[in-house]
């Protein structure tokens, strides 16, 4: 599948052909591309640098050359595909057979090959070679003889000698090649300094409350086990300020959809959404989740409403109060919600500071 050369797969590659891999995680620790420590076992990242790298790389036969075609369209051109007809050659473009991949469970190269063949329909085929184009059978024969390795130069200058006269830069075709079966994914450097973490050992069996307590049992021992907890959001687990400071400056969705109502019109915009979290228990929907899901806990609602009016009135103070069920965003005015959260906290915010006093 990851080389098949559709254009899912070519999708999914995309961001490890092009971007830097942020975080490699394991149950002993991570490795940061920005950090210079790292909790994960050294061995253990050798080894998923080493398997992810095997992964990476494909040998070049010719079903891989097919996949590679069905990325590469603008080679299809330049191939021709063959079957035996009584005895007699007879020949289809490549980029036809291609086209009757579509809406099929057929693939040229697989195992379904020849029934793929068998659908073309006669006015397709061609009872001579065509010139200008290489026979496939030519270049099963010329991969199987060689054993092609793309990352290798030797192996490449092969490649091009091959389909020199046919393909108009075949240096080119030969380097496109070698970036289809091969990616060179840009990993955390494993020269790192490494940090003994107390792995996760988390067993299959345990439901999901055992889960949740055994990595609140490790916390203190596990930076990763504490980060959960702030990214699961349990208000009762965390310290509020992470939340709060993304909750008034991260969240430009719900930004976006009150820019054109006034206070008065936002604070209606909110009332009127049911009164119920996407979120069970004391955990807290950002701002931005509440309105894209278009419901909320009033703690909740009083976020998203403080995160508009400080976007509108930067320079403004605000205060939200809750305390159980009542919530109370205050500025000038006195703007009130209802939470079913069980929560207490008084909280200021002005400008660039954030402040809890209970």
């Amino acid at each position: 599948m990851w080389f098949n050369g559709t254009e899912l797969s070519m999708k999914a590659q995309r961001a490890l052909r092009n971007e830097q891999v942020t975080v490699v995680t394991h149950c002993s620790g991570y490795a940061h591309c920005i950090y210079d420590e790292a909790t994960i076992d050294p061995a253990r990242f050798k080894h998923i640098d080493g398997r992810l790298r095997a992964f990476c790389s494909a040998n070049l036969d010719m079903g891989m050359f097919a996949n590679f075609l069905r990325a590469q369209t603008k080679y299809q051109k330049y191939m021709q595909f063959c079957k035996d007809c009584h005895g007699q050659a007879r020949f289809v473009k490549a980029e036809t057979l291609f086209s009757y991949e579509h809406g099929s469970d057929m693939r040229i190269c697989d195992h379904t090959h020849e029934k793929l063949l068998e659908e073309v329909h006669d006015e397709d085929w061609y009872c001579c070679e065509l010139p200008g184009r290489i026979r496939c059978d030519t270049l099963t024969e010329f991969l199987a003889g060689n054993k092609l390795d793309p990352r290798k130069g030797e192996d490449r200058e092969k490649l091009v000698k091959f389909v020199q006269g046919i393909i108009p830069d075949p240096a080119k075709f030969a380097a496109d090649l070698y970036d289809f079966v091969h990616i060179e994914p840009r990993l955390p450097g494993l020269d790192k300094k490494y940090v003994k973490s107390k792995p996760i050992e988390i067993n299959p069996q345990w439901d999901r409350f055992q889960v949740i307590d055994y990595l609140e049992s490790i916390r203190g021992e596990n930076e990763t086990a504490d980060l959960a907890f702030y990214a699961y959001r349990d208000m009762t687990r965390c310290r509020w300020e992470p939340f709060i400071k993304a909750a008034v400056e991260r969240n430009p969705v719900s930004i976006e959809a009150a820019k054109n109502k006034t206070a008065q019109e936002n604070y209606d915009w909110l009332c009127s959404m049911p009164n119920e979290s996407i979120y069970e228990g004391p955990r807290l929907a950002t701002p931005d989740e509440l309105a894209n899901y278009g419901r909320g806990d009033g703690i909740e609602k009083a976020f998203t409403f403080a995160n508009i009016l400080m976007t509108k009135m930067p320079e403004e103070e605000l205060q939200i109060i809750i305390d159980g069920p009542e919530v109370v965003v205050k500025n000038s005015k006195e703007w009130r919600f209802e939470s079913a959260k069980g929560l207490q906290k008084q909280i200021t915010l002005a400008k660039a500071r954030i402040a809890i006093t209970a």
